[in-house]
């Protein structure tokens, strides 16, 4: 769930957690989800989301794209959910969150969600990418996610569910070709295990 993910993040009057020239990540610290390495899949140059299939979209963020990934909308907790297909995590060039922050400010701080700004974002021309790359995902904020979590965390990895696209990842282009080379950061952050 992203409740006031727009206030946690812009707490400060400036951004300077996030220096222009470097990435952003962003996870919900309430959720457990696979694959492990889910956020290498993410390019860095574009605002990108990790989508998860889940079978009640209406608890969380569903996510629109076209076919090439493009986001069309994020569909905040609505009942009506049009895509079985949540964000979980996202990345971006460190040059989007002031971007988000100016925009956030500029609507009188009235987001509280990140789908919402997101949504403002994409109508005011900005762009994002949703990346089907998440195998499963849990929020562990209520007792029957804590208990989804711990079947989850007990199954070997081979009962774990599979991505459902293959793993494509990265830009449009690159995901037509089948081929995207990693940035020399991405790579430096895909070897680093914590």
């Amino acid at each position: 769930m992203s409740p006031v993910v727009g206030f946690t993040i812009f707490q400060a009057e400036e951004l300077p957690f996030v220096p222009r020239d470097e990435f952003a990540l962003v996870g919900l610290p309430d959720t457990i989800w696979f694959p492990e390495d889910g956020l290498c899949l993410l390019p860095g140059d574009a605002l990108s989301f990790l989508l998860f299939p889940v079978a009640q979209p209406e608890f969380f963020d569903a996510v629109l794209t076209d076919t090439e990934g493009h986001v069309l909308e994020i569909q905040v907790k609505r009942p009506d959910a049009a895509s079985s297909w949540v964000w979980g995590a996202f990345k971006m060039p460190g040059t989007i969150p002031y971007d988000l922050f100016r925009l956030w400010c500029g609507r009188d701080r009235q987001d509280e969600y990140i789908g919402t700004l997101v949504n403002a974002y994409l109508a005011a021309g900005g762009a994002a990418y949703g990346i089907r790359s998440g195998q499963a995902y849990v929020d562990v904020g209520t007792l029957h996610g804590y208990r989804e979590a711990i079947k989850l965390l007990s199954a070997g990895p081979t009962e774990r569910p599979l991505r459902q696209d293959g793993g494509a990842t990265g830009s449009p282009a690159e995901r037509a070709s089948g081929h995207r080379e990693r940035s020399e950061q991405e790579e430096a952050h895909a070897n680093v295990r914590p």
